[in-house]
């Protein structure tokens, strides 16, 4: 007899919800770069297996991204240097992408829909945020061809 059920689901339990890195792998596809959490993780010394703001330059730079943390107003973020990565309460993040023109909504993408742009309250933003964001944008890549 068929099973009209479907295939069975084989579920091992939940899977480390790593939001920061979630949103490098969202900034660095808004730069046309194309990566997995594994080739980003490979070999970092990361605590519980989760990336931390002080190993995301080294996972950055496998994306093809120099960063740098500021501890900046919420508000005050260079609109020139976004997407930017905020830093939540309780090691949550989202990625930055805009304001409105007074500055009083935030465009954000959250990890758990990543192709979704929502807005929120910047107020509401600024209640959760830890005063520490991280830049981050294409490295430059040397031609060989130019030297």
């Amino acid at each position: 007899m068929a099973d009209s059920e479907g295939p069975e689901v084989v579920w091992a339990g939940p899977a480390i919800n790593d939001e920061l890195l979630q949103c490098l792998q969202i900034v660095a596809r808004a730069h046309g770069e194309s990566t997995t959490a594994d080739a980003l993780m490979a070999g970092l010394p990361a605590e519980q297996a989760r990336l931390t703001p002080s190993l995301f330059s080294r996972a950055a730079l496998r994306a093809h991204l120099t960063s740098q943390l500021v501890k900046t107003p919420l508000g005050e973020l260079k609109s020139a240097l976004l997407p930017a990565i905020v830093l939540l309460k309780g090691g949550r993040a989202c990625v930055l992408f805009g304001y409105n023109a007074d500055r009083s909504e935030a465009t954000v993408v959250l990890p758990e829909l990543s192709d979704s742009h929502v807005q929120l309250p910047l107020a509401d933003l600024e209640a959760d945020y830890l005063g520490t964001s991280i830049y981050a944008r294409p490295s430059h890549r040397y031609d060989a061809r130019t030297s």
